[in-house]
């Protein structure tokens, strides 16, 4: 597992539940007339900063809207040590196929828009110590994307989250 250092990352950070950052762009998304859904799960703290992750996701859903889908979801779950952040259109998962590198979907499109933007999340991510991938539909035309944060080992984030759950 990765560990992401505070000095990597060039704008303000904190433990981070990423469920926030997704609440908040789905309801952007839908203040706008997007029809969006999640149902979310409890996940481990990532080191982040919720205004640029809410963004990315937000990026990721207009752009899903903008090529493929008239309805999206947004899905997270926890993975080898990250938490993965997927959205995708509303259909089947078991239609998706192999991973796709972020560079051949720009490429396979003419979309300077898209091409912008999936940078853009890219760097951003990568600068939290994550990866952005795409992964294409069996049909022409679609795809979905995904993100992955590694899950915070720091010890001042262990803390908060046993804080947290002794809340609870």
């Amino acid at each position: 597992m990765e560990l992401v250092s505070v000095e990597s990352i060039p704008y303000p950070c904190a433990p981070l539940d990423v469920n926030l950052p997704i609440r908040m762009a789905i309801e952007r998304s839908q203040t706008i007339g997007h029809i969006v859904s999640t149902t979310l799960e409890k996940l481990p703290l990532v080191y982040g900063n919720v205004k640029k992750i809410q963004r990315v996701i937000q990026l990721l859903i207009h752009n899903m809207l903008r090529i493929s889908a008239q309805e999206v979801v947004v899905t997270a779950s926890v993975s080898d040590g990250f938490v993965i952040v997927s959205v995708q259109e509303n259909c089947e998962p078991s239609t998706f196929g192999q991973k796709m590198r972020l560079e051949q979907l720009v490429q396979s499109r003419s979309d300077g828009e898209l091409a912008v933007d999936l940078l853009l999340i890219q760097r951003i991510i990568g600068q939290h110590g994550g990866q952005v991938w795409a992964m294409p539909h069996a049909e022409q035309d679609r795809v979905s994307f995904h993100i992955s944060l590694p899950i915070s080992m720091d010890l001042a984030v262990v803390e908060a989250e046993n804080n947290i759950s002794a809340e609870k």
